[in-house]
């Protein structure tokens, strides 16, 4: 009961301190920057509050739909691995900014990579088309709000970008847009 408590309580937290951090800015991307993002990007770059780095992300996490980024899995300064919901940052060129280290959630991490895929894990993966492959996967783009609107996919003859829908298939997973 308590752990279920201190579990509620990290939630409540987090959707507190992004309540305010979400209504100063447009989506998830700072302004001047391209509403469509490569995930493969976003690893790698630290996560920060104003001048503080908090760790760096080390791995997309999508739904199991692969329809939509649900977060970032985040290397902390302490060692620990945590769970960066994808609302709750705020994109810029070089880095990843929160207003509070409270959105940056230890038990949930565990959740999201089996409930759904990380791109480390999709690359390479198989891409079919209506039956047929393509290629292999190479990166994920997304949306302002974090849903998957192109496919990067790697061929013989270099990268190509395909829409996500009906007969699209990477690695098991039937693409089904974000709702």
């Amino acid at each position: 009961s308590r752990t279920r408590s201190s579990v509620a309580l990290s939630r409540w937290w987090a959707s507190r301190a992004t309540e305010g951090f979400a209504a100063r800015r447009r989506g998830h991307v700072s302004r001047g920057m391209s509403p469509l993002l490569r995930t493969g990007s976003l690893v790698g770059r630290p996560v920060v509050i104003q001048d503080v780095r908090l760790g760096v992300a080390v791995d997309a996490l999508f739904d199991r739909a692969l329809g939509r980024l649900v977060g970032l899995d985040v290397r902390c300064r302490d060692e620990a691995n945590r769970f960066l919901p994808y609302p709750a940052c705020e994109v810029f060129e070089d880095r990843l900014a929160v207003e509070s280290p409270l959105v940056l959630l230890e038990r949930e991490l565990d959740f999201y990579r089996v409930g759904g895929s990380g791109l480390s894990g999709l690359r390479g993966q198989p891409v079919l088309v209506a039956g047929d492959a393509l290629g292999t996967l190479a990166d994920l783009v997304i949306g302002p709000e974090g849903e998957v609107v192109r496919i990067v996919v790697a061929t013989p003859h270099g990268q190509t970008e395909i829409d996500p829908g009906t007969g699209v298939v990477v690695g098991n997973h039937a693409l089904r847009p974000a709702v």
